[in-house]
C-alpha cells in the first residue's frame, strides 16, 4: 500500500522532504531515452525509488508534435486525427519531479511548447543539444548535437523559453560535434548559452559524430570526464551534471564525491531498473563523504531530533509525506506496479489497442531480476506473455504479472529455491572501496651484458642522487677499494617505472646473496646469444639470396621455349 500511495501523494510537492534541499534530489537522474522512458517506465522507477530521487526525464518530444496536438494552437487545425496532449506529454502525478526534454531549433515553437509543458505540470524544461542528429531526412535540418555548431541559435532558443515560463531551463550537450571538438569551443558554447540565462548543463562526456548510429556514438568517441571537471573549475556559478559511462550507483556516488553537481545514468537504467532502489542511500553516502550533513527533519511521528544529523540518517527513517522508507523488495515493487497497471489499462491514455497497451506495461519489468539466478526464467515468462495476443486481450496485466511470479516460484532446481529470497530480500548499498596506493608488482629483471663483469656489487651511483659512504654492509669504504668501480652498474628495468640503484628484494639476482642462480642463468643466456649472433648474421643473408634465386628460376622456367 505504501508503494502504491507513494506516487499519488507526491504530487503536492516537487521536492523530497527526506533531503535537506531540492539539489540533493536531483543529484542522480535517469537519462531521457526514446522508447524507454515512457510514462510506464517512469512510474516503475518511482515505485522502485519512492520520493523525488532519482529525478526522472521524459522521452525527447518534438516541439511541433506538441503544437499539432494542442487544441489551443493554430497547428491543431491541420491534424484532425489528434488525440490531444495526453498521449504526447501526459504523465501520472506520482512521477514528479519530472523534466520534459524538447527537440527543436526554432525559438518561437520551442517557447510555445514550453508554455504548454508548464501548464501540464512539468518541473523543468530541457533543450536537447546532445543527441547525434541524422545526416538524411527531416532531422538533417537542425536538431540535437547539430545545434552545437550554432551556439547563438541555442542561446536564442533558451532566451525565448525563459521569457515565457517560470520553470528552470537546462541544456543537454556533448563535448563537441565532428571536428568542432576542442575545449576552447566547448567553453565558448557554454559561456554564450549561459549568457542567455541557462544555469544548468548536462554534459555527455563524449563528442558526437554525425552520421554514426546512436549506439556507436555511445561507445566510439572517447570518454572524457576530466573535461566536465574542468568546466566546474572554469564556471563555478553554473551547475554541471555528468553523463556517459556511468554503470552503477557506486560509480555515481564516486563522481558526486569528486565534486560534480549531479550524475545522469542512461542505458543502465533500462538494463537494471531495480538498481535504483538504493538511489537515496547512494546520494546520502556521497554527500556524507563530502562532509555535508542533512538538516534535522520531522519523522513519521512528527518529531525532530533537533540536532544536526549525518546525511546517512535520512534514508533510514520513513517519510510521512512521500512514503520514502527502506528500499522496497521486488515483491513490493511488483505489487505497486500491478496496481498502477490496473489504472493504466482502464484509462488507456495512448488510445491504443488493449494488446499494445499490455505490451507497453510489461516491457519495463523485463529486467527486474537482472544479474540474478532468476533472470532467465523471469524474462522467458514476460516475453512469452507479451507474445500471446489472446492472453494480453483477455487477462489484465496485474494477473499476468502474478502468473509470472508463480512461474518463477515453481521453477525447478536452484532458481525455484532462491526465488523467495529474491522476491522478499531488501537490497543494501555497499560503496566501492577507495583505491589504495600499492607498490608496483615485481617485473622480470633485465641486465645489460656488459654491466655484470665486475660482480653484483659494482654499481655506478646515479647522477644527482646522493649515495651512502658505506659499502654493502654500511661500513665506510676507502677510496680505491676493490669491488667498487665507478664505471660499471647493474640495474633493474621496470616497465613504466624508473630504474633503481638500491638493492631490492624484487631483483635478488642483482643485489643480494640469492643472485647466484639467476646470475648463472643469465650468463648462459648471454653465451647462447654470443654463439648465435654471428650465425644469424651470416645465415640470414644466405637464405634470403637462395630464396630470390629460386623465385627467379621458377619464373624463367614458366616462359615458353619458343620465346627463347
Amino acid at each position: 500500500d505504501v508503494m502504491q500511495r507513494a506516487g499519488e501523494e507526491l504530487a503536492a510537492s516537487s521536492s523530497c522532504p527526506c533531503c535537506a534541499d531540492a539539489e540533493r534530489c536531483r543529484a542522480i537522474s535517469v537519462a531521457p531515452m526514446i522508447e524507454v522512458t515512457d510514462r510506464h517506465f517512469r512510474m516503475l522507477m518511482r515505485i522502485i525509488s519512492p520520493g523525488a530521487c532519482p529525478q526522472l526525464w521524459s522521452e525527447m518530444t518534438w516541439d511541433r508534435a506538441i503544437l499539432y496536438n494542442a487544441p489551443s494552437e493554430p497547428e491543431y487545425a491541420g491534424n484532425p486525427d489528434s488525440g490531444g496532449l495526453e498521449p504526447i506529454i501526459g504523465f501520472s502525478p506520482g512521477e514528479r519531479p519530472l523534466v520534459l526534454q524538447l527537440g527543436g531549433a526554432d525559438p518561437e515553437p520551442l517557447a510555445r511548447s514550453a508554455r504548454l509543458a508548464e501548464a501540464a505540470g512539468y518541473d523543468e524544461i530541457n533543450l536537447n543539444c546532445g543527441c547525434p542528429a541524422q545526416t538524411k531526412g527531416r532531422s538533417r535540418n537542425c536538431f540535437g548535437a547539430r545545434l552545437m555548431f550554432e551556439p547563438q541559435r541555442v542561446a536564442d532558443c533558451c532566451a525565448a523559453i525563459l521569457g515565457v515560463v517560470r520553470l528552470p531551463v537546462s541544456v543537454k550537450i556533448r563535448l563537441g560535434v565532428n571536428e568542432c571538438d576542442s575545449y576552447a569551443q566547448l567553453t565558448a558554447f557554454v559561456r554564450l548559452v549561459a549568457g542567455a540565462g541557462v544555469r544548468h548543463f548536462i554534459v555527455h562526456a563524449r563528442k558526437a559524430i554525425l552520421g554514426l548510429d546512436p549506439t556507436k556514438n555511445r561507445s566510439v568517441p572517447p570518454l572524457r570526464h576530466e573535461w566536465v571537471f574542468a568546466l566546474l573549475d572554469d564556471f563555478p556559478h553554473l551547475r554541471f551534471h555528468i553523463n556517459g559511462g556511468v554503470a552503477s550507483l557506486q560509480q555515481a556516488a564516486a563522481l558526486l564525491r569528486a565534486g560534480v553537481h549531479g550524475v545522469m545514468i542512461g542505458r543502465r537504467a533500462s538494463a537494471d531498473p531495480y538498481m535504483f532502489a538504493l538511489t537515496r542511500e547512494a546520494v546520502a553516502y556521497a554527500f556524507a563523504a563530502r562532509g555535508e550533513e542533512s538538516q534535522p527533519k520531522q519523522n513519521a511521528a512528527g518529531g525532530g531530533d533537533g540536532a544536526s544529523r549525518g546525511a546517512c540518517d535520512w534514508d533510514t527513517r520513513p517519510c510521512a509525506s512521500c512514503g520514502a522508507g527502506p528500499p522496497p523488495t521486488r515483491r513490493e515493487v511488483l505489487t505497486g506496479y500491478a496496481a498502477y497497471c490496473s489504472r493504466a489499462q482502464a484509462a488507456n491514455w495512448e488510445k491504443n489497442k488493449p494488446e499494445r497497451t499490455a505490451r507497453a506495461l510489461l516491457a519495463p519489468v523485463l529486467n527486474l531480476f537482472h544479474n540474478t539466478p532468476a533472470s532467465r526464467v523471469w524474462k522467458h515468462a514476460i516475453m512469452n506473455a507479451s507474445a500471446d495476443a489472446g492472453r494480453l486481450h483477455a487477462e489484465p496485466v496485474a494477473l499476468i504479472l502474478q502468473g509470472c511470479v508463480d512461474a518463477l516460484l515453481a521453477s525447478p532446481g536452484a532458481v525455484g529455491e532462491c526465488a523467495p529470497a529474491l522476491l522478499h530480500q531488501r537490497p543494501s548499498f555497499a560503496p566501492d572501496p577507495l583505491p589504495v596506493e600499492q607498490e608496483p608488482p615485481p617485473r622480470p629483471c633485465r641486465v645489460r651484458p656488459d654491466d655484470r663483469a665486475g660482480g653484483p656489487d659494482e654499481r655506478r651511483p646515479r647522477a644527482g642522487k646522493p649515495q651512502p659512504a658505506g659499502g654493502k654492509g654500511g661500513d665506510a669504504a676507502p677510496a680505491g677499494a676493490p669491488g667498487v668501480s665507478p664505471t660499471k652498474v647493474g640495474f633493474c628495468v621496470f616497465s613504466s617505472h624508473k630504474s633503481t640503484d638500491e638493492p631490492t628484494d624484487e631483483c635478488p639476482g642483482l643485489h643480494g646473496p640469492a643472485g647466484g642462480a639467476r646470475g648463472d642463468g643469465q650468463a648462459t643466456r648471454r653465451g647462447m646469444e654470443a654463439l648465435l649472433d654471428p650465425l644469424t648474421r651470416v645465415l640470414l643473408p644466405v637464405l634470403a639470396s637462395a630464396c630470390v634465386a629460386a623465385l627467379a628460376l621458377a619464373a624463367v622456367g614458366s616462359i615458353p621455349r619458343r620465346r627463347w
